[in-house]
């Protein structure tokens, strides 16, 4: 389907760009007609670049045609993945110096040094405003919450792994202290009226401090775990 310009690319909208298909030996990212790019969906475009570098398919990117955008994707060293997994890029994305990159930056998209890659990306939004808020998210290529959990659990769903990933004490290691991480990050995030996606295999779970959803995704190898957290909560 045709994306309309000013398409915003975030949890919602991530994999309208993708497009993986393992028997034809495609992998391809289209920006062409994205307007605005969060953090979130940062960290998405890398696990997937990773995850298709993985199944051994070349990726193609097309870059976006709006030129801020293409500048904030090189602030952001997405050109670092691309450059280390030999991504062919339909154009070029812009040699940004800096000095010249946004105090609305925290962090950088950062390969972790392994094959499969591991990525982290950060944003401030609306920074010193009364509605300023952050979104950081974290993405690996591993086997994912289903598999992770399985050898101690049982079979199940992508989404009822999610579920129980979410729940204290959870984990693979039977280990006293383990299982804290994950539902500490999505009980100090509703704390704060925020916003968490989990998303691993074919389902993505959003979970705000009044609601919780799953929605079907693509599926992609690994897991994204994003939040969206005000900085002036309760104002």
């Amino acid at each position: 389907m045709p994306i309309a310009r000013g398409f915003a690319l975030d949890a919602f909208t991530l994999d309208d760009v993708l497009l993986l298909d393992l028997t034809r030996g495609i992998a391809r990212i289209d920006l062409a007609r994205v307007s605005f790019v969060d953090a979130y969906a940062l960290a998405g475009l890398a696990c997937f670049i990773a995850s298709a570098a993985r199944d051994g398919l070349p990726v193609v990117l097309v870059p976006p045609e709006d030129a801020d955008v293409r500048s904030w994707l090189s602030r952001m060293h997405l050109g670092d993945v691309l450059d280390a997994f030999e991504v062919r890029v339909e154009g070029a994305l812009p040699r940004v110096a800096e000095r010249d990159r946004r105090d609305t930056l925290l962090e950088v998209v950062e390969h972790a040094g392994s094959p499969a890659g591991g990525f982290v990306a950060g944003q401030r939004y609306k920074a010193g405003t009364p509605d300023e808020w952050i979104i950081v998210a974290v993405g690996d290529v591993g086997i994912g919450i289903r598999e992770s959990l399985r050898p101690r659990y049982g079979r199940m769903t992508d989404d009822e792994a999610i579920g129980r990933a979410v729940q204290w004490h959870v984990s693979r290691i039977r280990d006293e202290g383990r299982g804290q991480g994950l539902p500490g990050v999505v009980d100090g995030v509703r704390g704060l009226h925020g916003t968490v996606w989990i998303r691993s295999g074919a389902a993505c779970r959003r979970v705000t401090a009044s609601r919780v959803t799953t929605t079907g995704v693509s599926r992609l190898q690994g897991t994204i775990v994003g939040a969206r957290v005000p900085c002036r909560p309760g104002r």
